[in-house]
């Protein structure tokens, strides 16, 4: 079928190859993911892996991973902060962030794409962070946090045998959160007369933050 199509395709006069009106791909109203990326916010690279366990899998799904990237516009970003940014100040994320973190980041995606989990999944979430250095207008943090989510419907989970006939199911995720932006620091607006108060973080060029995250299912 495929060298089929091919052929069909060498057959056509070059002029008819090409979309009849290229801009219209390029219109402001397409309908593509990376016209709403945050200006100037904040984007998570995410990456999902399996630990070690006694039942390991075998063959590709024992080195499987997964990339994400979450993002966080612009007035989000000073809604992650503590105040006041000091050493030692603790403050609860909003709830709806936290709550969008759990429905479409944190999931069991590692050997392949996870539908989102819905608003009513969620049965508890909450993450704080910890500011644990500054240096000049830089800061340093820690999160703790933990989240359960439990979604039932029916759905196919064999490929195409039981794709006409899927049976009930349960997924979900039940987590306990432990990080730090020990790789990174999130720039934000000037902090007078702050001076290093532990050792120093490294820098970023961009609104790009790698955050370690530890997390284990109960």
């Amino acid at each position: 079928m495929l060298r089929r199509a091919l052929a069909e395709w060498e057959r056509l006069p070059r002029a008819e190859r090409a979309h009849p009106d290229p801009e219209a791909l390029l219109a402001a109203d397409a309908k593509r993911w990376e016209r709403l990326y945050p200006e100037d916010g904040l984007v998570l690279l995410v990456y999902s892996r399996d630990l070690p366990r006694k039942r390991a899998p075998t063959g590709w799904h024992a080195d499987a991973r997964n990339q994400d990237y979450a993002w966080f516009r612009k007035v989000e970003i000073s809604k992650l902060l503590p105040e006041p940014v000091e050493v030692g100040a603790t403050a609860k994320l909003p709830e709806n962030i936290v709550r969008r973190l759990v429905r479409l980041h944190l999931l069991d995606n590692v050997r392949g794409q996870t539908g989102p989990l819905q608003d009513e999944d969620i049965q508890r979430a909450r993450w704080s962070l910890t500011v644990t250095a500054t240096e000049g207008d830089l800061i340093e943090l820690s999160l703790d946090g933990e989240s359960r989510a439990v979604a039932r419907g029916q759905w196919p989970v064999s490929g195409y045998q039981d794709r006409e006939s899927p049976k009930a199911q349960e997924r979900g995720m039940d987590l306990r959160w432990l990080g730090n932006f020990h790789s990174a620091v999130i720039p934000v607006m000037p902090l007078p007369n702050r001076t290093r108060t532990s050792a120093p973080p490294s820098r970023l060029s961009s609104p790009t933050a790698m955050m370690t995250i530890s997390w284990s299912t109960a």
